[in-house]
């Protein structure tokens, strides 16, 4: 895919190379339609949609076991052109759908201030923390598949702080209000809130080289596990 369209985005190179790996189908709808559709609609921060669709319209990618398309236009099956869904939220911020996890169903939709939600639930600040996320969780699923991996499911209100005595470091570029990624020289952890975020319900991921640091976790989090 050509790097020109999103790379005033300052994505991580990991991230660049998720993106350069997919694909991209021309935009359904040109700028100025989708500048027009918005202001007609009383959209008055269309800014953000705007750099949205003309930056990322149209873009395919691998996640681990499944596909991310986003876009706010798509293709009938008659090859005509369909809008998106348009909405005020609770907060009277316009909101508008913008992609979707294929296989998974989820449906990814943009407040005006560029926060992110799956199926309605808050998911990242930014579109930008969305790629940065799913850029480490295809990086470590492509470069390490042999390494052990595991799941959990942790009673925990907010990031896990334990996770720090691992010994490693937050990897910052990657983590966001909601989700944490943290790396040793030889394994990986990634740290999110599951929806609905108000029930206090987090998932951990742990990917390691060795076995040890994989059980060392199920041990730091102990009676917090409610499911692995």
């Amino acid at each position: 895919m050509e790097k020109q369209v999103w790379m005033h985005l300052g994505l991580s190179e990991r991230a660049q190379i998720l993106l350069s790996a997919g694909s991209r189908h021309a935009p359904v709808v040109d700028v100025d339609v989708a500048r027009r559709w918005f202001l007609e609609r009383g959209v008055p921060v269309a800014g953000v949609f705007v750099d949205f669709h003309v930056a990322l319209g149209g873009v395919e990618y691998s996640v681990p076991g499944d596909r991310v398309c986003l876009g706010m236009w798509e293709w009938d099956v008659s090859g005509k052109p369909v809008a998106p869904n348009l909405w005020r939220d609770s907060q009277g911020k316009f909101r508008v759908t913008c992609g979707s996890i294929r296989a998974a169903q989820v449906n990814i939709s943009m407040r005006e201030d560029g926060a992110i939600f799956e199926d309605g639930d808050p998911a990242y600040t930014s579109i930008v923390r969305c790629l940065e996320d799913h850029a480490v969780l295809e990086f470590v699923e492509q470069a390490f598949p042999q390494w052990p991996r595991l799941r959990l499911v942790v009673a925990a209100g907010q990031p896990i702080e334990k996770l720090g005595e691992l010994g490693g470091a937050v990897m910052t570029e990657a983590s966001d209000r909601l989700v944490v990624w943290w790396a040793g020289g030889d394994w990986f952890v990634r740290d999110g809130a599951m929806a609905p975020v108000d029930e206090g319900v987090r998932s951990v991921f742990v990917c390691a080289r060795d076995v040890g640091t994989v059980e060392r976790v199920r041990v730091l989090l102990g009676e917090a596990i409610v499911e692995e």
